[in-house]
């Protein structure tokens, strides 16, 4: 047995801490999505640039270019959540264990 802080933050954060990172990567890149999506409708980022200069004017280029941005940046979110999430698993866990 141990003290109520002593099991929280030696059992319950480090087991939980996984998730919690996980959670924040998928809840980042569905943000991007959501104004993404916003901008189309006229709330600015990279949705607006698309829309107003791509779209509307044809010019193939900054659609390219907007679409990339989007896949480049997503991509290293979920790339750099991916790790942690490895890096945070403890050893003991079969999700461990199946990675590794």
């Amino acid at each position: 047995g141990g003290s109520n802080t002593q099991i929280i933050w030696g059992a319950q954060i480090p087991e939980a801490l996984p998730g919690i990172v996980g959670g924040l990567t998928i809840n980042t890149i569905a943000m991007i999505e959501y104004s993404t999506i916003a901008g189309t409708i006229g709330a600015g980022g990279l949705g607006y640039v698309a829309v107003t200069y791509g779209y509307q004017r044809f010019d193939h280029g900054v659609m390219i270019a907007t679409i990339l941005v989007l896949v480049v940046v997503v991509s290293a979110i979920q790339l750099v959540g991916d790790a942690l999430v490895r890096h945070l698993t403890p050893e003991q866990t079969v999700l461990r264990k199946a990675l590794a």
